[in-house]
């Protein structure tokens, strides 16, 4: 009787879930996670450094107003940010090696207000390296020149710039946002 149950026993077949899973449907799924975090993850990066672009264009937008203003009151365009920060506040990141690590030290530091003799300085997040400058254009006169390139490791040679002008002979300015997409 013992040895009848045991053969029983070893001839019935277990449930699809006390089975478990053979190696080659292991491997299977692993391949399909593979495959779908592969086409997953491009556009997500995308997105991210979209996300990080709009933090410089509305740095560089809010410094154009702020030129624009500026030339409105006074008849001449502002040198440094000492003259723009009438009208608008701009804070940077103050972090050591802010240059080189971008937003991997400044995400721990707080953000400080932008000195009035600063012409360069880096976005609060550490994503952005600002500069803003006056050029002289034949036809033109004086221009007010913004320009935000990424900043800080991986970031600065995948990430987006944006540049901006302001030109008080013709009244116009212009905001450009680059992408990094390779042509």
């Amino acid at each position: 009787m013992i040895k009848k149950n045991l053969r029983k026993k070893k001839f019935e077949r277990k449930s699809f879930f006390e089975q478990g899973f053979t190696f080659l449907e292991f491997i299977i799924v692993v391949s399909l996670l593979g495959l779908t975090a592969r086409l997953i993850v491009p556009p997500l990066k995308t997105s991210l450094n979209k996300s990080r672009q709009k933090e410089a264009s509305l740095i560089v937008n809010s410094m154009l107003k702020s030129s624009q203003s500026y030339y409105g009151i006074y008849g001449f365009l502002p040198k440094d940010i000492g003259q723009l920060s009438k009208f608008a506040n701009f804070q940077k990141c103050i972090a050591n090696q802010a240059e080189e690590k971008g937003n991997i030290v400044c995400r721990n530091s707080l953000p400080t207000k932008v000195e009035k003799q600063d012409e360069i300085f880096f976005s609060p997040s550490g994503n952005y390296k600002v500069e803003l400058r006056i050029g002289e254009i034949e036809n033109e006169g004086s221009m007010f020149l913004v320009k935000a390139n990424p900043n800080g490791g991986l970031f600065a040679e995948e990430g987006s710039a944006v540049i901006g002008c302001y030109s008080p002979i013709s009244g116009i300015s212009l905001l450009k946002e680059y992408s990094s997409k390779k042509a």
